[in-house]
């Protein structure tokens, strides 16, 4: 996979973010918070569906990985304990201004090989997707 660099003001429904080894999909809109609004902008935050929970469970997605895993559970056993419904697929908060860093993963598609034309591109694609 390939990844740029973009702030959470730059986050989008959609879009796939590499943070702190969890790799998550968007797939609510990122919303401004009520933080205070500095020179860096308004907070933005949402919650994204964790894509590699197994790996995460398994130890093998990022150093932390014991103590994201505990505090999703926890915030289910939370939910159930207070009587609400609980997100079906773990998920994770980011949150940030115009400091706040993330990596979003650039689709295949979109890749570039320099000195490659885009008849080749197209090939290269045709015998991709046979795969």
């Amino acid at each position: 996979m390939r990844y740029e660099t973009i702030t959470m003001h730059d986050v989008r429904l959609g879009d796939t973010i590499l943070s702190d080894g969890i790799l998550m999909l968007i797939d609510r809109a990122p919303q401004a918070t009520c933080h205070p609004i500095n020179q860096y902008g308004p907070t933005f935050a949402t919650r994204g569906r964790i894509l590699n929970w197994d790996a995460l469970v398994a130890g093998e997605a990022a150093a932390d990985c014991e103590f994201i895993v505990a505090m999703v559970q926890g915030d289910k056993a939370h939910a159930v304990a207070n009587g609400r419904t609980p997100d079906e697929e773990p998920r994770w908060t980011i949150q940030g201004n115009a400091l706040a860093e993330v990596s979003r993963v650039i689709p295949a598609r979109h890749w570039w090989t320099p000195g490659v034309g885009r008849d080749d591109l197209r090939a290269l694609q045709a015998l991709l997707d046979e795969v």
